[in-house]
């Protein structure tokens, strides 16, 4: 008797050929490496986490993911900080 099999199965079976690329990994690494500092960042703006704790988990963090400089080339001149680098259109001061 012929044994039937799951979609998960006859997928797995036809892509077990293929892999990814170092770059590709690279990017699926700090993509996730991005989505788990996000929610990090969420929990310490709403005082889940304090500051000692986020700059811990932040370390473990980039030694998971071999993350280095989570931000790339530039990423900080498109996207300043908040905190004193935009003016503000009122009052002509940072914000």
């Amino acid at each position: 008797m012929a044994e039937i099999k799951s979609t998960l199965d006859l997928v797995l079976e036809k892509t077990k050929h293929l892999t990814l690329s170092e770059e590709e990994k690279q990017i699926q690494r700090h993509d996730e490496f991005r989505k788990t500092l996000k929610g990090l960042i969420r929990k310490f703006a709403d005082k889940a986490l304090k500051m000692k704790e986020l700059k811990k988990e932040l370390e473990i963090l980039q030694e998971t993911y071999e993350v280095k400089n989570p931000h790339p080339k530039g990423a900080a001149l498109k996207n300043p900080p908040i905190g004193g680098t935009r003016p503000c259109p009122q009052r002509g001061r940072a914000v």
